[in-house]
């Protein structure tokens, strides 16, 4: 049976990033916040899966990890996505993209094979906090703009993981099914 799945770096929360989603928390129900343990920087979402992609795509994390380092990311601002009017995403920012941006290449290139299409728009790396859902309250606009330039600290990425990912009306489940640590990760 076909499930959804993502590839993605799990984060743990700085103090700065728990200070962001308690803040964004007092918003009420139009906003509904990323449970820390689910946060993540999502590098390739692949969406319907079938089990007989699953080795396939093991394999192509295990090269990966072979090939690529552990890396520090240092996140900075908060951001939307559609546009400040209409938000529909809440993220913080992350201030060197190159790694990540390698990691999405290889990682899309090495699925296209077995039968994952390549994003249709540009890959822009980010944390989601929070997901956005109508309009949102009047007072998200000054967070937005006093978080615009925060610095929210930094998280080392030590592994690659691949998550299923089960929609339930309380929000997305998320079950490990492969990590591969990065080199250098210890």
């Amino acid at each position: 049976m076909n499930f959804r799945s993502f590839i993605a770096v799990p984060i743990h929360a700085t103090p700065a990033i728990q200070a962001a989603l308690a803040e964004l928390g007092k918003m009420g129900r139009r906003l509904k916040l990323v449970e820390p343990d689910n946060l993540h920087i999502t590098v390739k979402f692949l969406g319907e899966t079938a089990p007989h992609q699953e080795g396939p795509i093991v394999n192509v994390l295990d090269r990966m990890v072979g090939r690529f380092s552990a890396e520090e990311f240092h996140f900075r601002g908060l951001g939307v996505f559609s546009d400040q009017t209409r938000p529909t995403v809440c993220w913080a920012g992350i201030a060197n993209t190159d790694p990540i941006q390698g990691w999405h290449r290889f990682i899309e290139n090495e699925l296209r094979d077995l039968g994952f299409t390549p994003d249709r728009y540009s890959y822009r790396p980010h944390l989601t906090l929070a997901r956005i859902r109508g309009r949102p309250p009047r007072q998200f606009s000054s967070v937005l703009e006093r978080y615009a330039a925060n610095d929210f600290g930094s998280r080392k990425a030590t592994e690659i993981t691949w998550f299923r990912s089960d929609l339930t009306p309380n929000g997305p489940r998320y079950r490990v099914l492969h990590r591969a640590k990065l080199r250098g990760a210890g």
